[in-house]
């Protein structure tokens, strides 16, 4: 009889959030698109077929995405099915090199709060509100 480790979901989380800006930045939809629940829905009235088309879209508009954050926030409730992750990135169609690098490439600065859901065997995607950043925001970040 095989035992299982215990679940570090703090752990796992911040794991799917570097797989999600990996698949992104690789500009992997068939992948991306499996990390959304089927049920998502967030305040701008999107479901997952609307963000599906949304990142498609992004994906013909620049040949390269080069992504850079920052997890500010990181919750995960007591039995470990839902965590909300806050961070701040920045997208640019060239690398990015830090916080330097944001001003220098002129990245499209952006907020996500970002809800996940644990459905056994892996996070998925249950809603995602975003706002614009300010570089400022990134340097808050980074001070704390």
């Amino acid at each position: 009889m095989r035992l299982q480790s215990p679940r570090d979901p703090e752990a796992e989380v911040e794991r799917f959030i570097t797989k999600v800006e990996k698949l992104a930045q690789e500009r992997d939809l068939g992948e991306l698109k499996e990390l959304i629940d089927a049920r998502y829905h967030d305040g701008h009235g999107f479901d997952k077929q609307r963000v599906v088309s949304m990142l498609q879209i992004q994906f013909l508009k620049r040949s390269a995405i080069h992504i850079f954050s920052r997890i500010i926030d990181l919750e995960v409730d007591d039995p470990g099915k839902n965590a909300t992750v806050e961070l701040l990135s920045g997208l640019a169609g060239r690398p990015l090199t830090g916080l330097a690098g944001l001003k220098d490439a002129r990245a499209e600065l952006m907020r996500f709060r970002i809800r996940l859901i644990y459905d056994g065997d892996d996070w998925l995607i249950k809603r995602v509100d975003w706002s614009r950043a300010r570089l400022s925001d990134f340097l808050r970040a980074a001070s704390e």
